[in-house]
């Protein structure tokens, strides 16, 4: 009989270390099915493998993210001290263990320290980050955030399945 991962390999693609680490990353959530895991994710999966690959390739180079981006659509409320108390509304698109990306109707400066609380399905999550860049997306300003304190690969992954199910 297949183990779990052997599964999850041949339907993502994955080698089976790498579908090992998927079901450590949702190990622990009880909102995920088994068919969720089978089924629903393989697209996940295969986007966790591309990432990881595209990484090591660019692992020598300068700038590049040491962990996987994935993509989220959650409302997000930030403080600097630009804004003093005024609280300035958005979402996050991506996240990854060292941080995410955000869009803003205001541009937070790069270098800001940054409080926010991500409006998760399950409950406000706070993390603290800092600016690294902001560019002009269409009405929003899009802002690259690094989390003060990474969280590893295990919590992006985390809140993608329980932002996706």
């Amino acid at each position: 009989m297949k183990r779990l991962s052997q599964h999850i390999a041949d339907l993502a693609g994955l080698s089976e270390d790498e579908a090992a680490e998927v079901l450590a990353a949702i190990e622990g959530q009880p909102s995920v099915t088994l068919e969720m895991v089978l089924c629903g994710f393989a697209e996940a999966c295969g986007k966790f493998r591309g990432e990881r690959e595209a990484m090591k390739d660019r692992s020598q180079e300068v700038g590049h993210r040491r962990y996987v981006r994935l993509p989220v659509a959650v409302p997000v409320v930030g403080r600097a001290a630009q804004f003093g108390d005024t609280e300035v509304h958005g979402t996050v698109w991506n996240i990854g263990g060292g941080g995410l990306m955000a869009k803003f109707p205001a541009q937070i400066l790069p270098g800001s320290v940054v409080d926010l609380v991500l409006q998760t399905r399950t409950a406000p999550l706070t993390v603290a980050g800092e600016v690294v860049w902001a560019e002009p997306r269409g009405q929003q300003v899009g802002h690259g955030i690094a989390f003060r304190e990474p969280k590893g690969a295990d919590f992006a992954f985390s809140l993608f399945l329980s932002e996706n199910q």
